[in-house]
């Protein structure tokens, strides 16, 4: 009796972990893209000319779908840097370029970005290092990007010619069904590549 007593608890209390975790799951599911083409991609780089800012492509592949996705880094300041203290301020923005799911299951793929750290060349020793760490700020997304805010903190007091930015990321499969409205986004995802990539951003031209 005590036996099967034990064995009630624990299977209600598995089944009330896996409730928790597929809700958390559920609710803290990120926001899908609309793809744009590589096109308005290209023709979107123009909202940033004022800035210092960098875009590459980024690719993911498996057997799940595939993606590509833009990554744009700039720095807020719209006029020409010229001292360390005019960057303050990076920003990450990602745009989903295309995309194609091999699974009906599979409403498609967000990227959402972990964490960057940025470096500069030590020259002496032709190797990377730590110029400024940076912490979160603030997030905003729309039904074609998520804009990524960090303020930089400089180990050192100088003007570089040129940052390399170094972006952790998280390819995110979401499984239908996958609502979207009045400012909520739901569904159930799956957390399938992380993996980094580097920006070069020139500050000297």
């Amino acid at each position: 009796m005590r036996k099967y007593v034990n064995r009630k608890y624990l299977s209600i209390f598995l089944v009330v972990v896996v409730a928790i975790f597929l809700l958390y799951n559920y609710f803290t599911c990120p926001r899908y893209l609309n793809t744009i083409g590589l096109d308005s991609f290209k023709e979107s780089l123009a909202l940033y000319k004022q800035y210092k800012y960098n875009a590459q492509i980024g690719y993911y592949g498996g057997p799940l779908g595939e993606i590509y996705f833009g990554l744009i880094a700039y720095i807020p300041t719209p006029h020409n840097i010229t001292a360390p203290e005019d960057i303050e301020e990076l920003n990450i923005v990602v745009r989903n370029v295309n995309e194609r799911t091999y699974n009906p299951l599979i409403r498609g793929f967000a990227v959402t970005i972990e964490k960057i750290r940025i470096y500069v060349i030590n020259e002496t020793e032709i190797s990377l290092k730590m110029y400024a760490t940076a912490s979160p700020s603030y997030k905003k997304s729309s039904y074609d990007f998520f804009e990524y805010s960090y303020l930089v903190h400089r180990n050192y007091n100088y003007l570089p010619k040129r940052l390399y930015i170094c972006v952790d990321y998280t390819v995110h499969a979401i499984i239908h069904p996958y609502i979207e409205g009045f400012y909520i986004t739901a569904g159930f995802h799956l957390k399938i590549y992380t993996g980094t990539t580097t920006i070069l951003l020139d500050i000297e031209e």
